[in-house]
């Protein structure tokens, strides 16, 4: 669904949405590559959403010239683009190819707004309906971006033991993933689902799985109410271009990451010198 307005923003608004983005990043902007005279930004109405609420956007150009420039409107130009980790997961179906010309005014702007509703519609993708997006509106593919997050019901939670261990020895990680919603929501098979990686210092020392993406491992259902475990491991060696790959860390404190469906959990353990 679309519809097109003519706006005359007064500075405060154009103030806000720019605050908004500083804060809550679904806001982007950039001038356009064709004329420099236009401002271009696409805004989401919210930085998350939950499952089931319409994503809607609004892509403004605005006249930043003194004099009226034409801009291309409607027609073949109509839609946006969703994408996660760079693949498309949605695009609008075919479009006229007609397009109007609008005139904008010194200081106007003309906004386009559309909306997704969530289904994932690209053959090939298998990307589940929730996590982190990137959107784009057909008026300016190459950008700006606007990123936005979809929040499921879901936890994370990450348990280590021992807390702390000596060099070599290893640390099994148990990884909860949680339902707390009403209904049967999609995950990644879980020997495909999960990503390990160990850091210090915010520099990467060890990386286990891949993450499987929006074209990646097959899919299962969590039930609503539903918990799933399994388990991971690692015992303090690196092979990472950081480190050096094939040995073990120095002893400190490492922070263990791990990322299942999208979702985020860290814990931190210590590592002695072996005794």
């Amino acid at each position: 669904m679309r519809r097109r307005v003519i706006l005359d923003l007064d500075p405060l608004e154009t103030r806000a949405l720019l605050s908004a983005a500083s804060v809550l990043g679904f806001t982007a902007q950039t001038p356009s590559p064709n004329n420099t005279a236009i401002l271009e930004r696409l805004h989401t109405t919210r930085a998350i959403y939950q499952p089931g609420q319409t994503v809607q956007t609004a892509f403004q150009e605005r006249n930043l010239s003194a004099h009226p420039i034409e801009v291309v409107d409607g027609g073949a130009v109509s839609g946006i683009t969703v994408t996660q980790d760079g693949m498309p997961v949605y695009a609008p179906g075919a479009t006229p190819q007609s397009v109007t010309i609008t005139t904008l005014k010194p200081g106007h702007s003309l906004v386009s707004k559309s909306s997704w509703n969530g289904t994932i519609n690209q053959p090939g993708s298998n990307a589940l309906p929730y996590g982190v997006f990137q959107v784009v509106d057909h008026h300016a593919p190459a950008g700006p971006v606007a990123t936005f997050g979809i929040s499921p019901p879901i936890t994370l939670r990450i348990q280590a033991a021992p807390r702390q261990a000596h060099i070599g020895n290893i640390i099994n990680v148990t990884v909860t993933e949680t339902n707390h919603g009403r209904t049967s929501l999609p995950v990644y098979v879980a020997d495909a689902a999960a990503t390990l990686s160990v850091s210090r210092h915010g520099s990467a020392l060890y990386s286990f799985g891949t993450s499987p993406g929006p074209a990646g491992a097959a899919q299962t259902t969590l039930d609503a109410g539903s918990s799933r475990t399994f388990n991971l491991t690692w015992n303090g060696a690196q092979n990472q271009s950081a480190s050096t790959p094939g040995s073990f860390v120095q002893p400190g404190v490492y922070q263990i990451n791990v990322t299942v469906d999208g979702l985020h959990a860290s814990t931190r353990v210590r590592e002695f010198a072996a005794g």
